[in-house]
């Protein structure tokens, strides 16, 4: 009796999941800038309705707001949470790309970055900005999508130790 198995037991089989396999560079890349240009937008208009209302209330007249919200000022704090927020966003949004990929994560985080970059330049130009800051804001935020593909890159690999 000592070598039959009781049918009530449990299998003594090591059963775990298979690890998981790459994403696609496209849609990792595709949801990478989404999260970052999403979430800049979005905060983008959050923060000009919160700088228009305190506009407002110190009694400005509306043709002026509507001037002051298309050229904030450098050093301005809707400028500086703007410029956080956003960083945070391309951090993010590497970090996407890299998770969704689970493959050549500093490679496409570079692709990202780039795209990023270009497409900012092409929408919105220097955004009204001196050519160095607008230098300093694009290597900003190339070394935060990288920052996040890192974390990225990280993650994967402390999952593929977990599952394997």
């Amino acid at each position: 009796m000592s070598g039959e198995r009781s049918p009530y037991e449990a299998p003594q089989s090591k059963l775990s999941d298979p690890p998981p396999r790459p994403g696609s560079p496209y849609k990792a890349v595709a949801l990478g800038l989404a999260t970052d240009f999403g979430g800049t937008f979005a905060l983008s208009i959050v923060l000009a309705f919160f700088y228009a209302m305190s506009l407002a209330s110190s009694g400005m007249p509306q043709e002026e707001i509507e001037g002051a919200i298309q050229s904030v000022p450098d050093d301005s704090w809707v400028f500086w949470l703007g410029a956080v927020g956003g960083t945070a966003f391309s951090v993010l949004g590497g970090y996407v790309c890299a998770r969704v990929a689970r493959q050549s994560e500093y490679s496409l985080g570079v692709i990202l970055a780039a795209i990023t970059v270009v497409l900012g330049l092409v929408l919105f130009g220097g955004g009204g900005r001196e050519a160095d800051m607008a230098i300093v804001l694009n290597a900003v935020t190339v070394a935060a999508i990288i920052a996040g593909a890192a974390l990225g890159k990280k993650r994967n690999r402390a999952a593929r130790r977990a599952a394997g």
